[in-house]
């Protein structure tokens, strides 16, 4: 099966030589005046978001087949990283010490700016099913945010063993949070399908499903 991908200039260069696998699109225009940090391509909209650090064309979502004006975010310090939900039609920002909830369709002006963070902000997640936010930052400070109030719930100081040990220091990749197994009832806690009299149901309660969070970092 041939996968279609669409990739930044620079990007293409390996693929060029897997045609039998991947067909590579190019796009020929300047989408941000430095270097890439993140770079992720939403289905459900036909478009790709990339963010760079600098305080000109920050975080840009971008049609693939350029069926609309590309949305183009001039945020301060720059975008390190980034999270967009489609359900919820949010998207969350690290900017230096700083996270920015944004309405991905209007650049000017934010939704809500978390503050807290004393570090910069390496990472951002949001968990719709929660309605919370999580941040991640160099000093290993995770904070969890609520989406309806914009409060922070919780501060978590991590200590990794190799952090300010022999000169070392927590080099964290681009993408910190990484979502774990699914954690479900036991199956012997679940109701049988047989058990269960049709007649008498009048609503039907879902389970909860919480991924797991894995932190994944490297150390220098």
């Amino acid at each position: 099966m041939q996968t279609t991908t669409f990739v930044f200039p620079g990007i293409a260069y390996d693929l060029e030589y897997q045609q039998e696998w991947v067909k590579v699109h190019t796009c020929g225009i300047s989408i941000h005046p430095d270097s890439i940090k993140h770079i992720i391509y939403c289905q459900s909209d036909e478009a790709t978001i990339s963010c760079c650090q600098d305080h000109r064309q920050s975080l840009v979502i971008k049609h693939i087949r350029d069926e609309w004006n590309p949305y183009v975010f001039h945020i301060r310090h720059g975008v390190r990283c980034f999270h967009y939900n489609a359900t919820l039609k949010l998207l969350v920002t690290g900017c230096s010490h700083k996270v920015y909830i944004w309405n991905p369709v209007v650049t000017k002006i934010y939704l809500a700016k978390l503050e807290g963070h004393k570090n910069s902000v390496v990472d951002v997640r949001i968990f719709e099913h929660f309605n919370l936010v999580i941040s991640i930052s160099k000093d290993e400070v995770l904070k969890v945010w609520s989406l309806n109030t914009y409060v922070c719930l919780q501060t978590i100081q991590f200590d990794f063993p190799v952090y300010n040990v022999l000169g070392k220091s927590v080099e964290f990749s681009a993408r910190t949070f990484y979502p774990g197994p699914i954690i479900k009832q036991p199956p012997e806690e679940q109701a049988s399908l047989k058990s269960i009299d049709a007649s008498n149901i009048t609503s039907v309660q879902t389970s909860v499903y919480m991924p797991k969070l894995v932190i994944l970092n490297t150390s220098i």
